[in-house]
């Protein structure tokens, strides 16, 4: 989330790891449940960066939308999705996935061409 190619991107993500022990943020009730980073803002003072992230859900009453981002993990993309690459040949495109077979392996459309990737290259986008 914090790499170049991110940036204004509204990538979807889920959050994970807020019912952990003594670290646990607002007591796990955004746990699993997903949205979309608007933005990152760095941090300061040894404390992590944070996200502001619009849920698909309700936020419960008196939590914050700018969790730490180590509670946020990407949302793989399915096929019909919009895909943002993040890693490998094609880092920076994004497209719809056009096709994901069972190993992974994903072919996505954009308006100038098809191109590959594999999913764990890839992170869903917001739709447009």
């Amino acid at each position: 989330m914090q790499d170049p190619v991110c940036v204004n991107r509204k990538i979807a993500v889920r959050f994970k790891g807020t019912r952990i022990g003594d670290s646990s943020w607002y007591a796990g009730e955004l746990e699993g449940k997903t949205g979309y980073v608007q933005s990152v803002l760095p941090s300061s003072f040894g404390f992590g960066a944070t996200a502001n992230v619009l849920l698909d859900v309700p936020l419960p009453e008196g939590a914050s939308n700018f969790p730490p981002i180590k509670y946020l993990s990407p949302v793989e993309p399915e096929q019909g999705d919009l895909a943002l690459v993040l890693d490998g040949q094609y880092k920076g495109r994004q497209g719809i996935v056009d096709q994901r077979d069972d190993s992974g392996h994903c072919v996505l459309r954009s308006e100038a061409a098809f191109f590959d990737a594999d999913v764990d290259q890839l992170v869903k986008l917001q739709p447009e």
